[in-house]
């Protein structure tokens, strides 16, 4: 795999990634901190041996919203590209800046969004918390569960300062290309980041299927404070349990 086919994904903070969570921090983004979910809630669960990630890109200049690939290395005309290390970040629960979450290797990344079809389009279908509308969410970005790796919230110790106006780091985009930025911070970025994913190797167990989840309507805040404490006690049981685990169990 090509070190240069590096590309850094952002969006909302979870802990697990495999299905509705009370529990997530959104950081700025709007459509998250309006409904309380984002397209990201799938992103390490495990359909058929895959991983399917979902990241916002915004539109430009009217354009549909697509991933620039030629910045990593694809021609012109690539719709996909094969080989890509796509490491995931978030905004921190804590303090300012971006946290490390966890990574795809060898992924394929796709110029557009893909629509899910058959058993895959059921697997990420979801109902929208307010409303009750089935989403078959669609992706961007793909790879093998062996090749997934997310982090435990408690190790999510890699802190990626945001700086839009200082050249070559990370901005306001969700999409960074860390080979693209030649400036001495931009390259001490992605060899702290490259050696990070390398330390931490890539021992996961197999991820589970996403579940379905009914409609969120009309909760009360007794329901409520049962579902998050539910959700505290399921967060503890998940990250306790070792590899036979049916989500995915992170570094330990």
């Amino acid at each position: 795999m090509d070190k240069e086919r590096t590309v850094f994904l952002h969006g909302i903070n979870m802990a697990a990634y495999n299905g509705y969570e009370e529990n997530i921090h959104p950081g700025g983004f709007r459509f998250p901190l309006e409904y309380g979910f984002g397209y990201e809630i799938f992103n390490f669960s495990n359909v058929g041996g895959r991983c399917y990630g979902y990241v916002e890109v915004p539109m430009r200049n009217g354009n549909a919203p697509a991933i620039d690939l030629s910045k990593l290395g694809a021609p012109e005309s690539a719709v996909s590209l094969d080989g890509v290390l796509a490491v995931w970040t978030a905004p921190c629960r804590e303090g300012k800046g971006r946290e490390v979450v966890g990574w795809y290797r060898d992924a394929t990344i796709h110029q557009h969004y893909i629509r899910p079809t058959g058993k895959l389009a059921q697997a990420r279908r979801f109902n929208h918390p307010h409303t009750g509308e089935p989403l078959k969410l669609e992706y961007r970005i793909e790879a093998k569960v062996e090749d997934c790796v997310l982090l435990h919230p408690e190790q999510r110790v890699l802190r990626i300062s945001v700086h839009p106006r200082k050249r070559g780091l990370p901005g306001m985009s969700s999409v960074y290309f860390p080979f693209r930025q030649d400036s001495k911070a931009a390259k001490e970025l992605r060899k702290r980041v490259l050696e990070f994913v390398n330390d931490s190797g890539t021992r996961t167990s197999k991820p589970g299927r996403p579940k379905k989840h009914p409609a969120r309507q009309g909760q009360d805040p007794e329901r409520r404070r049962r579902i998050e404490q539910a959700a505290v006690k399921f967060v503890q049981d998940y990250f306790g349990k070792k590899a036979n685990t049916s989500v995915p169990t992170l570094i330990e």
